[in-house]
C-alpha cells in the first residue's frame, strides 16, 4: 500500500473500541445466566435435592398472556434492518464511492451469513453426533455408547452454547484462512497472467529489433554452451522465447478500428504481432479461447495464424464477438491511418478468447481496449510503410520459457545473465519470483497473526467447554452413583463424559469446517468469475485438522479432569450429593 500512514501510537478511538468491549463482554455474558437463575420458580429453587438434569420439559402458556413476542420482534428487526442496508445504504455507498461503508456493508453480511449457516447447522447437530457416535466410536462398548447419547440429549440446551462458539470459531478461522490464501493466490496468478512466462523482457523503444533478436539468439547458444560445458552436463534452464511487437496504434500515432461491414458498429483494438510458438511458450493453464474454428490439425492458435487461411484472420477477445456481433470466419474492416491516409483491410476472426497469457483478453467490457494477436506477416502488411519488414518489428516484448522442474538456484543463475542482457539491449526484465517474493513476508505474518488469533478464540470456547462439563457432571452426581452402586467402573464412567465432550466438539467443529469452506468456496468462484483466472481452490484438510484435533484434546481435558474428580468421590457421598 503506498501512501498510507502508520501511526506507532495507539488512537483514542482504538482505546475506547477496546475498552467497550472488554466490559460490554461480561456484562452481556452475565445476561442469561442471571436470567435462567431467576426464571426458577420458588419451590425449584428451594429444592436442592432434586435432580438438575431434566429429560422431557413441559411448557404451558396462556393464551390471553401480554407478553412481548420477542421471536417476531427480532424477526422484523433483521428484516428490516436488511432492507435498509440493499435499498438504501447500498446504493448510497456506490453513488457517493464510499468505500468504507461499501466494505461495512459486505462486512456485516459475511457475518451475517457465518452466523445464519451456523444456526442453521445447529438442526443437523443431533444427526451428526448420532452418525459419529456409531461410526468414530464403534469401538466402545454399546451401553457405553447409549449413556453417552442419552447425556448429550439431556444436556443439549446447555451444550448449544458452547456448540455455537465452537463452529462460529472454526467457520470464521476457517474463511479467514481460505480467503487469504485465494488472495495470495489471486496475486500470483495476476502476475502469472500479465507477464505470460517466467521472464519477460519488455522494450519501450520501437527501432531496437535489429539488434535485440541478435542478442537474444546469441543468449539462447550461449545458455546451451554453459550447460553443455558444466560437469556434469546440466540441462539448459532458458530454452525458448517468443515476441510481442507493439500495437498498431502506438505505431501509426493513430488508434485502430475494427467495425462490422456495414461500419455500422466499431470499437478500438490493439493489433499486435505475435511469433507462431508464443502459445508454447507462455505459461499453461492461463490461456481459454471461447470459440474457435473447426481445425484438423494439432497447431496452436498462433501457429493457425501463419497458414494460408490464419494470414488473412485475427485472434479477438469475445468482448467484441457481443459487442459489434461478431461470427468465426466472417469479415470485419480493420480501419488504419498511416502516413499514407487511411487504410480498410478486410479480415475474418480465427478465434474468440477468453484470456490469452501475456496479453490483454476479456469477456468484459470494463477491460478497456483489448489485444487482437496477428502473425507477423500480416502485422507488415497492415502497418502499411510504418514497418518495412519482419527484420524491422518494434518489438515491445519478449517471454522467454524456462526448463520445467529447474531449481531455484539455477532459476537466480538465469536471472542474472538476463538482467544483463536487458542492460546490454536498453530494455527492462520482470520475473514472477521477483514480483511474488513479498508474498512471502506477508505470508509469514499472517501465519503469526492467524496462530494468535486462532489459540484466543479456542481458549474462550475451552473455558465455556470447561463450564458446561463441570456443571453437566456435578449435575449428576446421583446418577454417578447410582452406576457406580450397579457396578459400573470409575474407567466407564470417566469415558462417558470424556466421550460426550469429544463427540460434542467434533460435530460442532464439523459443522464449522464445513461453514467456512462452503463460503471460502463462493468467494473463491465469485473472484474466479470476476477475474477469468483459473484460481485453485483447495478444502483445508490441513487447518481444519489441526484445528479439530486441538479441540478435541481441549475437550478431552475438560470433561475427564472433572470426571476424574468426581468419580473419585464415595458412593455414599455422590448419592447424597444435592
Amino acid at each position: 500500500v503506498v501512501g498510507a500512514v502508520i501511526r506507532p501510537h495507539l488512537q483514542p478511538l482504538s482505546i475506547l473500541y477496546a475498552s467497550s468491549m472488554g466490559l460490554l463482554v461480561p456484562l452481556l455474558s452475565a445476561v442469561l445466566p442471571i436470567r435462567k437463575a431467576l426464571s426458577a420458580t420458588l419451590s425449584d429453587a428451594l429444592d436442592v435435592n432434586r435432580n438438575r438434569v431434566q429429560g422431557v420439559e413441559v411448557s404451558i402458556e396462556r393464551a390471553g398472556a401480554n407478553a412481548l413476542p420477542l421471536g417476531l420482534l427480532a424477526a422484523g428487526s433483521v428484516s428490516a434492518g436488511l432492507g435498509t442496508v440493499v435499498y438504501y445504504l447500498f446504493p448510497r455507498a456506490l453513488l457517493e464511492f464510499n468505500l468504507t461503508l461499501l466494505l461495512y456493508i459486505f462486512f456485516g453480511l459475511l457475518v451475517a451469513m457465518i452466523a445464519g449457516l451456523t444456526i442453521l447447522a445447529l438442526n443437523l447437530e443431533r444427526p451428526v453426533e448420532h452418525v459419529l457416535g456409531w461410526t468414530l466410536l464403534w469401538w466402545n462398548p454399546k451401553a457405553v455408547r447409549a449413556v453417552m447419547h442419552k447425556n448429550l440429549t439431556a444436556h443439549r440446551l446447555r451444550n448449544r452454547k458452547t456448540s455455537i462458539m465452537y463452529a462460529l470459531s472454526l467457520a470464521f478461522i476457517i474463511f479467514v484462512i481460505k480467503t487469504f490464501d485465494l488472495q495470495v493466490a489471486t496475486f500470483a496468478v495476476q502476475e502469472q497472467q500479465r507477464l505470460g512466462a517466467p521472464f519477460r523482457l519488455s522494450c519501450d523503444r520501437k527501432d531496437t529489433s535489429h539488434y535485440l533478436l541478435r542478442a537474444v539468439d546469441k543468449f539462447l547458444e550461449t545458455e546451451a554452451a554453459l550447460s553443455s560445458a558444466s560437469s556434469p552436463p546440466a540441462e539448459q534452464v532458458v530454452t525458448d522465447y517468443a515476441l510481442l511487437t507493439h500495437s498498431l496504434a502506438d505505431v501509426q500515432g493513430a488508434p485502430t478500428v475494427v467495425s462490422t461491414l456495414g461500419g455500422v458498429y466499431e470499437d478500438r483494438m490493439h493489433v499486435i504481432g505475435a511469433s507462431p510458438n508464443y502459445m508454447e511458450v507462455v505459461l499453461p493453464g492461463l490461456s481459454s479461447l471461447r470459440q474457435r474454428l473447426p481445425h484438423t490439425t494439432a497447431l496452436q492458435v498462433t501457429e493457425e495464424l501463419y497458414t494460408p487461411h490464419g494470414s488473412q484472420s485475427l485472434v479477438v477477445g469475445s468482448v467484441y464477438r457481443d459487442r459489434l456481433g461478431l461470427h468465426l470466419n466472417r469479415s470485419c474492416l480493420l480501419q488504419m491511418r498511416g502516413d499514407g491516409g487511411e487504410e480498410v483491410k478486410e479480415l475474418a476472426p480465427l478465434a474468440f478468447a477468453d484470456a490469452i497469457a501475456g496479453s490483454l483478453f476479456s469477456p468484459y467490457p470494463g477491460a478497456g481496449t483489448q489485444d487482437t494477436l496477428v502473425s507477423l506477416p500480416s502485422y507488415v502488411r497492415l502497418s502499411g510503410s510504418a514497418v518495412k519488414s519482419v527484420a524491422d518489428l518494434p518489438v515491445h516484448h519478449l517471454l522467454f520459457q524456462v526448463r520445467e522442474g529447474a531449481s531455484e538456484e539455477a532459476l537466480e543463475q538465469a536471472s542474472h545473465r538476463l538482467n544483463r542482457l536487458a542492460d546490454n539491449v536498453g530494455c527492462n526484465l520482470e520475473s514472477i519470483w521477483d514480483r511474488t517474493k513479498g508474498l512471502k513476508v506477508a505470508v509469514s505474518a499472517m501465519d503469526f497473526f492467524g496462530a494468535g488469533t486462532t489459540g484466543v478464540a479456542l481458549l474462550i470456547s475451552f473455558f465455556s467447554l470447561v463450564s458446561s462439563m463441570v456443571t453437566n457432571i456435578n449435575e449428576q452426581g446421583k446418577e454417578m452413583g447410582l452406576l457406580r452402586a450397579l457396578g459400573v467402573t470409575k474407567g466407564w464412567l470417566r469415558r462417558i463424559y470424556t466421550l460426550e465432550a469429544v463427540v460434542l466438539v467434533l460435530s460442532a467443529g464439523s459443522l464449522g469446517v464445513a461453514i467456512g469452506s462452503l463460503l471460502a468456496y463462493t468467494i473463491s468462484a465469485q473472484r474466479a468469475l470476476i477475474t477469468q483466472l483459473p484460481l485453485p481452490f483447495s478444502l483445508p484438510v490441513v487447518p481444519a485438522g489441526v484445528l479439530v484435533l486441538t479441540s478435541m484434546v481441549s475437550a478431552f481435558f475438560a470433561a475427564y479432569l472433572p470426571a476424574m474428580t468426581l468419580a473419585r468421590t464415595n458412593i455414599v457421598k455422590l448419592m447424597r450429593k444435592p
